[in-house]
């Protein structure tokens, strides 16, 4: 039930709705990958529960969760039979997501990421260094680093506060 007060309704609602994202991101990756019904409904669960995102979205924030989602997002992306322009785009933007959730953390996604796509064979059996596939990986780049560039031109936006100042402010 909605209340007043916009910061209860923030604290009551923002966890279960990142994990809620978390765990239909899952299910669209496992989708991706041929799996059942099944199959994807138990991924998707199990990502949701998982310890660290649940735990991390419960006590502290849901930005880890929203990265995990905008991972299985951009590894659904990436894991499509084609890697064409939209779908990369798709996969970036969602990667600039994840920059804006956790800071300079999500650099570190997208890299990763990034090395994957340029590591995965193409599903059609093409050339895994073919000009378009690489123009399409170097559009997760840029559209992940155009989406994140608040995050990283200003550090302090995304800037975790110490715990222990914290909770030795709360005394």
């Amino acid at each position: 039930r909605l209340t007043p007060d916009p910061a209860s309704n923030f604290a009551n609602y923002y966890p279960p709705t990142c994990l809620f994202l978390l765990g239909m991101a899952a299910w669209l990756c496992f989708r991706q990958l041929n799996c059942s019904s099944l199959i994807c409904g138990i991924g998707a669960i199990a990502a949701t529960l998982n310890g660290v995102f649940f735990v991390r979205a419960v006590e502290f924030s849901g930005g880890q969760a929203v990265a995990g989602a905008v991972v299985f997002v951009a590894l659904a992306m990436i894991l499509r039979p084609r890697l064409d322009w939209p779908r990369a785009l798709i996969a970036g933007l969602a990667l600039g997501v994840g920059i804006l959730e956790v800071g300079f953390h999500g650099i570190v996604l997208a890299a990763a990421l990034m090395v994957m796509a340029l590591t995965l064979p193409p599903a059609d059996g093409s050339n895994r260094f073919a000009p378009g596939r690489l123009m399409s990986i170097g559009l997760i780049l840029v559209a992940a680093l155009v989406m994140g560039w608040p995050a990283l031109a200003h550090p302090e936006l995304v800037a975790f506060p110490d715990r222990i100042g914290l909770a030795e402010s709360l005394q």
